[in-house]
């Protein structure tokens, strides 16, 4: 009995979450890179697409199966919430990250420095080619899922088990998922747009104590900006 409340109080469960996420993407991702490429060397995008579509449904299963019981609860929660407000805290946050993202673009391209991050220029490169399509499934609608419910909800409910304020939890959890999207590549000067957005998609979970509101705010966001990549592309403007 105190071995299930040991496990319970320091939230086992979402560690298991955690380590699961970081052993796919830092590791299995890497494996299942070279054998793709082993086994398609002449078709490198298709590679990417598989890698991905593996590693984000495999995480996705896994989630659903591991946090069931949270994935109900944040939806009991969001449902404690007024949607106006929501929708406000949404648009507020997408606001300001659209604004810092601007302004940090306008001063790297004085600097001379890039104006997109590796991981950035290599999601357009692929939602512009021939397996788009199937990649706009992963990047619009599972990954942004897989990523609120491992950093809004698993990492988070981590951090406060370790009494931790849950104003640097946001913090905290908004810096990690900054650096996940550079981590790969190493651009680390191009971390800062993703912690500000990451931070904000924090205290849209704070504020309302669901993981769904940041997640809505994860979908518009890349949503819009994977629609802005096609139809530029489509109209030779990138």
């Amino acid at each position: 009995m105190k071995i299930k409340q040991f496990l319970k109080r320091f939230e086992f469960r979402k560690v298991i979450v955690v380590l699961v996420y970081a052993l796919l993407f830092f590791l299995m991702g890497d494996v299942l890179h070279r054998l793709l490429d082993n086994a398609m060397p002449n078709n490198p995008e298709l590679s990417v697409v598989l890698v991905n579509v593996i590693i984000y449904v495999v995480m996705f299963i896994f989630l659903m199966i591991i946090l069931h019981k949270e994935v109900k609860n944040d939806m009991h929660e969001l449902s404690k919430n007024d949607p106006i407000h929501c929708l406000l805290f949404v648009i507020f946050a997408l606001i300001l990250s659209y604004c810092f993202n601007l302004i940090f673009n306008l001063i790297m391209q004085y600097a001379g420095g890039a104006n997109e991050s590796v991981n950035e220029t290599a999601v357009n490169n692929v939602l512009l080619g021939p397996y788009g399509g199937m990649y706009f499934f992963i990047v619009v609608f599972i990954g942004p899922f897989v990523e609120e419910m491992v950093f809004r909800r698993a990492l988070t409910d981590v951090f406060k088990s370790w009494r931790i304020p849950p104003i640097i939890v946001v913090f905290m959890t908004g810096t990690l998922f900054g650096f996940i999207h550079v981590i790969s590549a190493g651009d680390f000067i191009m971390v800062f747009p993703y912690i500000v957005t990451g931070i904000l998609f924090g205290f849209l979970e704070y504020a309302t104590k669901s993981m769904y509101v940041p997640l809505i705010a994860h979908y518009i966001n890349n949503g819009v900006s994977a629609i802005i990549t096609i139809v530029f592309g489509v109209l030779g403007l990138l």
